[in-house]
C-alpha cells in the first residue's frame, strides 16, 4: 500500500516538472508575411472649424530695400494745344512766302549767278518804311532763308550747300532810296553751276523776314538775338512763320 502511494507521488512530481518545462518560453519564431491591406473605410465628416486665434503683435518694420534701376523712358506724349498768342510788339514782324530764284542781274556767268529782288511798297508799308535802306538804317533787321533742290533743310543766308555759296548784299545802304537786294549764287570750286543749283522750278527758293527795331522776341529785343545760331525751325516758332 505504501509502495503504491509513493509511486503516485513520484508520478505527480514528474508531471509537475514536465508541465513546468512545457511552460518555459522557447525562442521566437520568424515573422510571418504581411497580410493583405484591408479596404479604406469611408471618409469621416469634416469637423467644425476651430475658433480664430488671437491676432499676434505687429512685427518691427524691416530695413528699406535698395532703390531699383530706373526704367526705360516712355514714349513722348501727344503735343498739347497751342497756347494763346502773346501781346504784339511795338511793330509787326513781316515775312514773305517762298520766292523762286530768278537770275535777272549781273554777273551772270557759268560759275556766278545773280538775282535782284525789289521789296514791294505794300510790304514796306507794313513796317513803316519807304525803302529797305531806310528800314535797315533805322535799326530794322532783315533775315533771309534759302532752300535747295534735293535738300529738305532751310538755311539762313549766307550758307554753303554742296559746292555752292548762297549770299546776299544790299549795295550801299547809305543811299536811302535803295529798295533792292542782290542774291548771289557762286560756285566754290570753279565747277559750272547747273539749274539744280539756282533754278526756281527745281526747288531753289528763298524767303525773307523783316523785324522792325524795338520788337521783342521771347523777352529779348530781336536785334539782340544771333539768328545765325538759331535753326530755321526755332526761328519759325519764335517769329510765327506759317510755312
Amino acid at each position: 500500500m505504501k509502495q503504491i502511494r509513493l509511486t503516485g507521488i513520484l508520478l505527480a512530481v514528474l508531471l509537475a516538472v514536465a508541465f513546468t518545462a512545457c511552460e518555459k518560453e522557447g525562442p521566437a519564431g520568424p515573422s510571418g508575411p504581411q497580410g493583405e491591406q484591408g479596404a479604406a473605410g469611408p471618409k469621416g465628416d469634416k469637423g467644425d472649424p476651430g475658433a480664430t486665434g488671437p491676432r499676434g503683435e505687429t512685427g518691427a518694420t524691416g530695413p528699406r530695400g535698395a532703390t531699383g534701376a530706373t526704367g526705360a523712358t516712355g514714349p513722348r506724349g501727344a503735343t498739347g494745344p497751342k497756347g494763346d498768342k502773346g501781346d504784339p510788339g511795338t511793330a509787326n514782324v513781316v515775312s514773305s512766302g517762298w520766292i523762286e530764284y530768278e537770275i535777272n542781274s549781273t554777273p551772270n556767268t557759268p560759275t556766278h549767278k545773280t538775282m535782284k529782288y525789289t521789296f514791294p511798297a505794300n510790304v514796306l508799308d507794313l513796317v513803316n518804311a519807304e525803302h529797305i535802306a531806310g528800314f535797315l538804317s533805322s535799326g530794322g533787321l532783315l533775315v533771309l532763308y534759302g532752300k535747295n533742290f534735293g535738300n529738305g533743310q532751310h538755311n539762313m543766308l549766307p550758307y554753303t550747300y554742296s559746292n555752292v555759296d548762297y549770299t546776299w548784299s544790299g549795295g550801299s545802304f547809305g543811299v536811302s532810296t535803295i529798295n533792292s537786294i542782290l542774291i548771289r549764287i557762286v560756285s566754290t570750286d570753279g565747277t559750272a553751276l547747273t539749274e539744280y543749283d539756282y533754278a526756281g522750278f527745281r526747288g531753289n527758293e528763298f524767303r525773307y523776314v523783316l523785324i522792325p527795331a524795338g520788337v521783342e522776341v521771347s523777352g529779348r529785343l530781336a536785334t539782340d538775338i544771333d539768328w545765325s545760331r538759331i535753326s530755321y525751325a526755332e526761328a519759325a516758332q519764335l517769329l510765327d512763320l506759317k510755312n
